[in-house]
């Protein structure tokens, strides 16, 4: 079994406004964003926002999530993200109060391993429409391969339930048919929704595609990686 979360990222109003559904008035602005550092589960936005040509400048050392929304709340950062639980439990009182403007979700996968809208967010578009409608950002090729690898292990897939390969078949039907009760109970969307968000449970066969999915990447998307990281961060990975 496989399930996972999503994530929002929003700006502050004034820059807001200049979002039109594309990241192109955005590429002249300075950005400040709060992060737990480059390797961490950071590198989704941190890749997202330099796909798109924006120049964002991450202030690495931030214990959580949490304290990069307090960066945001307190004027020293102006753009932030947060996971699902996390921005329905906070960052969304601020967009309700006309403080900050979402900017895009990472979006969510299918059972084809198709990203789309958000479920928890329906009507705040993914960072594939955004990158789609913004001059120079591609949605195929080695940056786009590693991007949604790691958006793939980071939120849809981040928890994983798995059984040994020598797993005898009629262990795995049962543990497949427990997990497959437990989704198909009728509070669990909302048992669910109240924890993560309303996000697809992958079972199966599901599972192992979205697994694959996430750890299939080419040598020439880890060569980016491993480059974008020394380079724009001094990282170095051995």
């Amino acid at each position: 079994m496989a399930s996972g979360t999503g994530g929002v990222a929003y700006l502050n109003p004034e820059d807001g406004a200049n979002f039109d559904g594309s990241a192109n008035a955005l590429k002249d602005t300075n950005f400040i964003f709060g992060s737990q550092g480059a390797t961490r589960l950071d590198i989704v936005p941190l890749l997202a926002w330099k796909m798109l040509g924006m120049n964002v400048e991450p202030v690495f050392g931030i214990k959580g999530r949490g304290d990069g929304r307090l960066m945001f709340e307190r004027g020293e950062a102006n753009i932030d993200y947060q996971t699902s639980s996390s921005y329905i439990g906070g960052s969304m009182a601020m967009v309700n109060d006309g403080k900050a403007v979402p900017m895009m979700t990472w979006g969510a996968l299918d059972a084809d391993g198709n990203i789309v809208r958000d479920p928890t967010f329906p009507d705040i578009a993914t960072f594939k429409e955004v990158c789609e409608a913004t001059d120079g950002c591609e949605t195929s090729g080695e940056t786009w391969d590693a991007w949604k690898a790691f958006f793939i292990s980071g939120f849809p897939v981040q928890k994983l339930a798995f059984l040994p390969g020598d797993t005898p078949q009629d262990v795995v039907d049962t543990y497949t048919a427990a997990f497959n009760e437990v989704i198909a109970r009728a509070d669990f969307a909302e048992i669910s929704a109240k924890r993560v968000g309303e996000y697809p449970v992958f079972v199966g066969p599901d599972a192992q595609k979205a697994l694959e999915t996430a750890i299939s990447v080419s040598d020439d998307a880890k060569a980016y990686i491993v480059n974008w990281l020394a380079e724009d961060y001094g990282v170095t990975l051995k």
